[in-house]
């Protein structure tokens, strides 16, 4: 359960930015809900690591732990990037 929502907070923290981008009006809070949720995505993950931790599953724990955290740390890496890059654009626009 915690797996999917994970998956679904963080694509939607990476495809709230392009909106903002593609959108002609100026969405100030689209970065902030952006990064709140590739927040909420990297919390759900950790409580997926509690699960298998009170389930006593190590061996299902060991299989995910490295990936797990190469994907939370880029999810985090191109959330950042694109809402820099998109805060960066919609500023040069209203010049």
């Amino acid at each position: 359960m915690y797996a999917l929502l994970s998956i679904w907070c963080g694509l939607a923290s990476l495809l709230i930015p392009g909106y903002a981008l593609l959108s002609r009006h100026n969405r100030p809070y689209a970065s902030t809900v952006s990064l709140c949720l590739c927040a909420a995505a990297i919390y759900f993950q950790m409580l997926e690591y509690e699960l298998f931790i009170q389930n006593h599953d190590w061996a299902g724990l060991l299989d995910i732990s490295h990936m797990e955290s190469i994907v939370s740390g880029a999810l985090l890496i191109s959330a950042v990037l694109l809402n820099a890059l998109a805060w960066l654009l919609l500023e040069r626009r209203k010049k």
